[in-house]
């Protein structure tokens, strides 16, 4: 579906440009189908917030041309919130950008900076504030989440696009593609084939548009690049401006033609410059310094190359107004077009033959025998694709579609019907640009059930029935990533775990563990050396007993001394006897100045846990005399945990729950200061008594944000009806 409405979405924004039919599809379809669009769709998130970046423009472009301001307020607007609500930040970040330097690019172009900026300012805030139920918290844990912010300017931009992968835009698979493995072996490992071996990841660095997008692109390129030199020397030859000739040796292009083609050039102006800002982006240019230090939040970010988005996406409409320059130039009989053309195929075909034999000076692995015949179906693909769209342009030179008669016109009227519309031999371009595309991209991402997202095994069902008490899985050494289940996984199978998820776990939480990874191994260089999955070596710390973890999944043998067996199915599973349950009750503090003084003594010799907790704030004395209560649980929800206890004194209630902001506590129907215990804990002071003690997830970042969410539903719909109410003029 995303895929379908962002080409939609590129096509009225290419036809709301004044594009013909046949390029605005061909930009349209290049947009769906090109490399990034292919590879990022196995994570999804990237490709939803994408798919609302020709929606934004689009809108906005609507708004330019009725001068209606709820194109631009509400449609961009809309268009905004709806990549901030995909759940991708930082394509997001790219999607609000493009819109933000379109709407800049509209105002000078158009005369009118003040009500331009003005209302894409208004677009932004309303973007913001529809989705800010959401955003809210999510700027909330950009405060506190592990990654934190790159404190340096170079490691920022530290996974930027190699120079060499621009070879990629000719020869996708140069440096392999991961969907080519050869075979399994028995563990059902890839073996050595034609997998991906280039620097970090090919789905960062994918930004292929298909040959025939990049002759088109070419021809764009050179046929705005020689516009400009024609105006220049017309406005310095004629005192008197230029004429209404497109260029001096060629036929004349009628008056009201010379407006469109202004427009036309104007807008392909904007594309290429947001293709130089995309690709510099990418490469880690030093206008990434720009971003680096002027834009609060920008330091979070990682792998500044995901800036190929916006070179992918004002490629593929450079590709369509290279396309309409084209087929324009044929029914306006300029010469030119067949120099264009032969250079825009030569350039193309030229670079591509020396990427693979250039590339192979440097890396001699491409000569192997191995990878030699896989390279040179990588270039014979290029080469079908360069022939074919070399073929196609010369039918078309060869048979140009004629201007339609005035005649034909009909009287009185004018028609909004290009001619090259209805020439068949156009439509031959956005096939042959989507299937070099699709030819490409097949199979990279293959259909699978649906149940695999969550298909249920034995271990997974066996640990579902065993209530809230959380699941560590050890990675087997030698046997990779199916020898455990993978942290994020837990969230699908229901599984609660104590390995973090992804960037919602805090730094305090990520720190600590990293300490903890250390004091059982102080040889280890780097404890998560990818911090999105975090492994451990194992759970002997005492700190995993207070987490409640109360089983490890694992191939491994585990010290029956230490772990009962308590299951032998696919993936082992045992029981860690040592876990401290739910929550519990302590009747002595020591109290700790700071986090990290905390952080030392949880880290420090073995602490008495279930009769002592480590507090950093004077919560009085407790009853030392009496024994510990047992809390009962009532109620385990992620929003919301209910205990019973029966506590003969005032004592200290620890649950086994991440101390994170947001959450509230109750005794009675009462409200209770939260205290964060032991470090990482949250708890509360109990007094003597049987109570009920509740714990809510209710932050106030969120509710702040609903009510800005509600403010903005309520004036679109007061604006509409106050506009619907009023009476029409007579």
């Amino acid at each position: 579906l995303h895929t379908f409405l962002t080409g939609l979405f590129a096509f009225l924004l290419l036809r709301s440009l004044k594009l013909g039919p046949p390029a605005a599809l061909t930009g349209a379809l290049v947009w769906m189908f090109c490399g990034l669009q292919t590879v990022w769709t196995e994570f999804q998130t990237p490709t939803a917030a994408l798919c609302w970046l020709p929606a934004g423009l689009w809108t906005w472009q609507r708004f330019r041309l009725s001068g209606d301001g709820r194109w631009a307020v509400l449609g961009t607007g809309a268009a905004i919130a709806m990549a901030l609500l995909a759940g991708h930040l930082h394509f997001a970040f790219y999607v609000i950008l493009a819109i933000g330097l379109f709407g800049s690019w509209s105002a000078i172009a158009d005369g009118r900076i003040a009500r331009h900026l003005a209302t894409l300012a208004t677009a932004v805030l309303v973007g913001v504030m529809l989705s800010a139920c959401t955003m809210m918290p999510v700027f909330e844990m950009s405060r506190m989440n592990f990654r934190g912010a790159h404190n340096d300017y170079a490691s920022s931009i530290a996974l930027k696009l190699p120079a060499e992968n621009l070879y990629t835009l000719l020869l996708p698979n140069l440096f392999g593609n991961p969907r080519d493995y050869v075979a399994l072996d028995a563990s059902g490992a890839p073996t050595d084939g034609h997998s991906y071996w280039g620097k970090f990841d090919f789905i960062e660095y994918t930004a292929y548009l298909g040959i025939p997008a990049l002759i088109f692109l070419v021809y764009g390129i050179l046929d705005f690049g020689f516009w400009i030199l024609d105006r220049r020397r017309r406005i310095s030859n004629e005192p008197n401006g230029p004429s209404e000739t497109f260029d001096a040796n060629v036929r004349s292009v009628p008056a009201n033609q010379k407006s469109k083609i202004k427009n036309q050039k104007s807008s392909a102006a904007f594309f290429i410059v947001l293709a130089a800002i995309g690709l510099l982006l990418a490469l880690g240019a030093p206008l990434c310094a720009l971003f680096f230090f002027g834009v609060p939040g920008y330091r979070q970010f990682n792998a500044t190359a995901r800036a190929l988005c916006l070179f992918s996406f004002a490629g593929a409409m450079l590709s369509a107004f290279g396309l309409q320059a084209i087929l324009d130039d044929c029914v306006n009989g300029l010469k030119r077009v067949w120099r264009f053309t032969a250079a825009s195929v030569l350039s193309v075909t030229i670079l591509g033959l020396v990427a693979f034999p250039g590339m192979g000076l440097v890396w001699q692995r491409l000569f192997t025998d191995q990878w030699f015949s896989y390279e040179f179906a990588n270039l014979r693909h290029f080469l079908l694709f360069a022939a074919i769209s070399a073929i196609s342009l010369r039918l078309i030179l060869r048979n140009p579609p004629a201007q339609i008669p005035p005649e034909r016109k009909g009287a009185g009227r004018t028609t909004h019907h290009s001619p090259l519309a209805t020439h068949l031999t156009a439509y031959l371009f956005p096939a042959l640009a989507a299937a070099d595309l699709l030819v490409w991209g097949v199979g990279f991402n293959p259909m699978t059930d649906p149940q695999m997202l969550g298909y249920p095994t034995e271990t997974t069902r066996w640990l579902q029935r065993q209530g809230p008490t959380r699941v560590v899985s050890l990675e087997t050494p030698g046997r990779g990533i199916k020898s455990f289940i993978a942290p994020n996984y837990n969230a699908v199978v229901h599984l609660r775990e104590a390995q973090g998820a992804d960037s919602l776990h805090t730094r305090q939480y990520h720190g600590l563990m990293e300490s903890v990874v250390r004091s059982m191994n102080p040889r280890i260089a780097t404890p998560f050396p990818d911090p999105n999955t975090i492994h451990y070596p194992s759970v002997d710390h005492q700190v995993f007993d207070m987490l409640n973890v109360g089983y490890v999944a694992t191939q491994q043998q585990l010290d029956p001394k230490r772990f009962e067996k308590a299951l032998d199915a696919e993936l082992p599973v045992w029981r860690n006897p040592r876990a401290f349950g739910e929550a519990w009750c302590v009747t002595e503090t020591e109290l700790a100045i700071g986090p990290s003084e905390a952080a030392a003594r949880l880290l420090g010799p073995p602490f008495d846990f279930h009769r002592k907790a480590i507090v950093t704030e004077n919560i009085g004395s407790l009853d030392s005399a009496s024994a510990p209560a047992v809390p009962a649980l009532a109620a385990f929800t992620p929003h919301r945990l209910d205990f019973y206890v029966s506590a003969a004194g005032r004592q200290l209630l620890v649950t086994s729950e991440i101390a994170f902001p947001g959450w509230r506590v109750q005794i009675d129907g009462q409200n209770a200061p939260l205290i964060t215990t032991n470090h990482i804990l949250r708890g509360v002071v109990v007094p003597g008594g049987r109570h009920r003690i509740s714990f809510r997830f209710e932050p106030a970042s969120y509710r702040f944000g609903l009510f800005l969410t509600c403010v903005c539903l309520a004036g679109f719909s007061s604006r509409c009806a106050y506009r619907n109410g009023r009476p029409k003029p007579q």
